[in-house]
């Protein structure tokens, strides 16, 4: 499905399958939001934050001017995901629009932030209600200066969940390459959509999306 009105480059999927994909997607996305002057919030699972400054500062940032400028910051899975032990998609869209005033009352023009998912993939209570929160999000982000990362590991997540980050995500990066999205579904139609399938057709939409032939 083609969706109508999407708000472009806002709301990025990144589903890789190995680390140097992962960074490949994450490292120029932060270093854009830095030099725009965009508050940079990133929410580590399992790569620790001194990675991802190493690889920043190859690129030239002053990692201890930002950090200590407060552009730069680093958050748990925990602080930010699940701060009452649980997973509550209205915690979480919360959390967001609070750091966005935040930021504006900084001095920051808006947020570029970026999650790693890994940590979903437990028993949280509330976890099943993740993608209904991916699809929440674009509710709220075209009103917002806020654009968000969240990166998928296809190696450890199922299908349904995957498809669900395809459906939900207007901008797709997959294995480091951004792609055109088609089957991203608006918020409002979403649920019925996503509920048509009770059969993974994951693989095959996201061949089409990696090769940009849609019928």
């Amino acid at each position: 499905m083609q969706a109508k009105g999407v708000i472009k480059d806002k709301h990025f999927g990144s589903i890789f399958k190995s680390k140097p994909e992962q960074l490949e997607a994450v490292v120029p996305y932060l270093i854009a939001g830095l030099q725009n002057r965009e508050k940079c919030i990133y929410i580590y699972s399992d790569n620790y934050p001194d990675e991802v400054c190493d690889l920043l500062a190859t690129f030239g940032v002053d990692i201890d001017r930002v950090t200590k400028e407060g552009q730069l910051l680093f958050l748990p899975k925990e602080e930010a995901y699940i701060p009452r032990g649980f997973f509550s998609p209205e915690d979480v869209l919360d959390f967001i629009q609070y750091a966005h005033y935040d930021a504006l009352k900084s001095g920051f023009v808006g947020i570029r932030g970026s999650g790693e998912m890994e940590w979903s993939l437990k028993k949280i209570p509330g976890i099943e209600r993740l993608i209904y929160y991916e699809n929440r999000l674009n509710e709220i982000l075209g009103r917002l200066n806020i654009s968000l990362l969240c990166q998928y590991n296809e190696t450890k997540f199922p299908e349904k969940t995957l498809l669900g980050v395809i459906y939900t995500h207007p901008d797709i990066i997959l294995y480091g390459q951004k792609k055109d999205n088609p089957y991203y579904v608006r918020p409002d139609i979403f649920p019925e959509r996503f509920d048509q399938y009770t059969i993974s057709v994951y693989g095959q939409i996201r061949d089409r999306i990696f090769s940009q032939e849609f019928s």
